[in-house]
Parts: C-alpha cells; sequence; structure tokens
C-alpha cells in the first residue's frame, strides 16, 4: 500500500473519476485535492454524497487562458507529503511554479495527464521538452501520447507510464446483463422500422463532435438502399441545427435528447450496432464499449482523444479516413461484412476489463507510487 505521504492536486474532480478517487484515498490513503473550475462543461463529482474526502482549491482564472490554484504552493512545503501527483498542465500557472519550486526540494512530482497528441505548439514542445526531462513519472491516458513521447522528446522510457481512462465501470459491468435485449428498439419504437441496423451518438452535441456528418452519411446511405437508423443521445449547442438537417429523415433519425438513467443509456447502447462518432471519440468510445458496442471514428490521431486507443479495427470497432471523408463506405462495410455481434460484444467487454477500468488504474498508481 502506497504511504499517506502521496498528494494528488488536480485541477478538477470530474464525476466520471469518482471511483478512481475513491480507490486512491481508501485503499492507498493519498490525499486529493482538486481545483473548482475549468473551462469545458463537464459534470463535478458531488461532494455531498461521497463518503471519502476530496479538498477543493480556488481556481483563479486569468483571461479565461491562464489558471492558477490558490494554496497549491504551500503543499509543496507541507511535511505529510513526500510525493505528488499533479494534472501539469501548461496553462495552469500553480502547476508549473510548484513543478520548478520542487527542483529545490527532495520531493518527487509526477503528472497525470493526456500527454502530446504530435500536433503541439512551440510553446507546448518546450514544455514537454523541459518538464518531462525534470520529472520523476506521468500517467499518460495513451499508448499514442507514450509513443510521441518517446519519439520526439529525450525522455526516460521507464518514466512513463499507461493509465488509460474509466468511466463507472463497477455500476456498468452490474448493468450489462440486463441492459442486453434483444427487442428493446422493437419494444421503444422509437423508429418506423426496429428492425434495421442502429447506429448511436452520445454525448454533448457539439461542433467539433462532427454529428452533422453521420446524419449526412445515414440520409445518403438510405437513399442508396443501405437502410439504417440513427439514435442521438445528449443535448448541447448544436442540436437545433441538427434536428433541421435530419428534419426529412426524421423516420430513420431519432434525437433522444439528455438521458440522466444510466440503465437507459446501458440499454440504448448495448442494444445499437454500432456507435458512430465522426470527430474525436473521447469517453464516448468507452461508455459504448462498456455495453459490449463496437465505435466507428476517424483514422488522425493527432486529431483524436485518447480513449481511441480502445478501437481495435474489426474487433473493436472501425475507422473512416479523415482525409478521404470515406465514412459511408466503412459504414455500409461494416454491416456488408457480417460479423458475430456476440463475439464483437465480448471483444470490446475484454477491452474495457483489460484496461480501461479502475482496477487497472490503482494497479498501476500502486506499483508506481510505491517505488
Amino acid at each position: 500500500m502506497m504511504s499517506s505521504t502521496t498528494c494528488f492536486i488536480l485541477n478538477y474532480a470530474p464525476h466520471y473519476r469518482k471511483t478512481i478517487f475513491e480507490r486512491l484515498t481508501k485503499e492507498a490513503s493519498c490525499a486529493i485535492y482538486c481545483g473548482n473550475k475549468i473551462r469545458v462543461d463537464i459534470k463535478k463529482i458531488d461532494f455531498d454524497v461521497i463518503d471519502f474526502s476530496i479538498k477543493e482549491l480556488q481556481t483563479i482564472w486569468f483571461f479565461n487562458r491562464i489558471a492558477w490554484m490558490k494554496g497549491q504552493i504551500g503543499l509543496l512545503f507541507s511535511k505529510k507529503y513526500s510525493t505528488y501527483v499533479l494534472t501539469g498542465q501548461p496553462f495552469f500557472l500553480s502547476d508549473t511554479i510548484f513543478i520548478l519550486l520542487s527542483l529545490f526540494t527532495k520531493k518527487k512530482v509526477l503528472i497525470w495527464n493526456h500527454g502530446p497528441n504530435g500536433r503541439e505548439t512551440f510553446l507546448k514542445k518546450l514544455y514537454y521538452k523541459v518538464f518531462f526531462s525534470t520529472l520523476d513519472g506521468a500517467f499518460i491516458y495513451s499508448d499514442w501520447s507514450k509513443k510521441i513521447l518517446l519519439q520526439n522528446y529525450t525522455i526516460n522510457p521507464n518514466s512513463l507510464h499507461v493509465i488509460y481512462n474509466s468511466l463507472d465501470y463497477e455500476n456498468h459491468v452490474a448493468m450489462r446483463s440486463e441492459a442486453v435485449d434483444s427487442d428493446y428498439y422493437q419494444k421503444k419504437k422509437f423508429f418506423k422500422n426496429s428492425s434495421l441496423p442502429i447506429l448511436i451518438f452520445i454525448g454533448r452535441l457539439t461542433k467539433i463532435k462532427r454529428i452533422d456528418l453521420v446524419i449526412e452519411t445515414v440520409k445518403q446511405l438510405n437513399n442508396q438502399g443501405l437502410h439504417l437508423n440513427l439514435m442521438i443521445i445528449g443535448d448541447g449547442p448544436e442540436r437545433n441545427a441538427l434536428m433541421e438537417k435530419a428534419n426529412d429523415n426524421n423516420s430513420f433519425i431519432h434525437f433522444y435528447g439528455s438521458c440522466y438513467d444510466e440503465l437507459e443509456n446501458a440499454k440504448l447502447l448495448a442494444n445499437a450496432d454500432l456507435c458512430v462518432s465522426p470527430g474525436n471519440v473521447g469517453l464516448t468510445g468507452i461508455h459504448a464499449m462498456s455495453f459490449g458496442t463496437p465505435v466507428c471514428t476517424h483514422d488522425d490521431f493527432t486529431n483524436q482523444m485518447p480513449e481511441v486507443g480502445a478501437v481495435e479495427e474489426s474487433k473493436t470497432g472501425t475507422f473512416y479516413s479523415l482525409k478521404e471523408n470515406n465514412l459511408g463506405q466503412v459504414i455500409t462495410n461494416w454491416f456488408t461484412n457480417v460479423k458475430d455481434r456476440k463475439e464483437i460484444r465480448n471483444h470490446c467487454y475484454q477491452k474495457i476489463d483489460t484496461f480501461y477500468n479502475p482496477n487497472y488504474q490503482i494497479k498501476v498508481f500502486k506499483e508506481v507510487l510505491n517505488k
């Protein structure tokens, strides 16, 4: 077990990290501090209902670009902690100052973040070159980021630890058997013909997700004779524009809206045939695969989120070419080449159960921090 001398200082406490935070505090006696505000809309952990301790620091934003967490620097000089894990983002000025000051102490500092994707600006490249060489280690989300760090920066490979990401894993596993119901869409009657293959998207309806592309693709494929249904779960700034785009095909395209019932989300995902996220895929892919549904997204990893690493061609999903814009052809190939749905479901489960879960994450944290 890690000693209580390990202190996590992170930029935020997103709700999907609840399980791993709980395990870090209860199993490893770590202290966790989190900033109270970030620039994107991500649901925060409800501190009133958890039975473990997270302390919040006030985050001050300057021009909505540079952040400072009040009280962070003082934690470096606390006698209680000898090892720290920071988010380690360059625009968090308090992280940068913390790392620089730690060089004058005997304390160890590691970071936990995305890592590079291969299209870094000059300043970010400088950050990776300078700060990664001073750190005692880094927990990064993907094998792709580790590959970039090893190829482009002079970083000790033994200091890089791929941690992946996770959602509410234990609850998702418990829901799997109840979620799978081959008659679910027939009973719900979302579509005129529920026996058709069902594509699905779940997440915020924003421009970067390129949901307009999957709507246009479904319309084209239906006109060409490959009839498909599309279920869109979520809300966001693009909803009205997307509904207008889908208007003349509404017997095939259904906007469910936001859904906060996780069992209902599980059923919607588990009984669809393919989750399509034409823009970056992120945790949408982990959510879908947690319930056995494969994922289709684009193949340019420099413009992807770390969770794209869970997609394995023909096993847990498929890729379309961003350059060729051949989403329609790839979806056609997926449904034309007959695939065993049960086998695909098991491949998805295996990927999540092996890597994208808190059990794997806590194992990596313990192995590294115990050293």
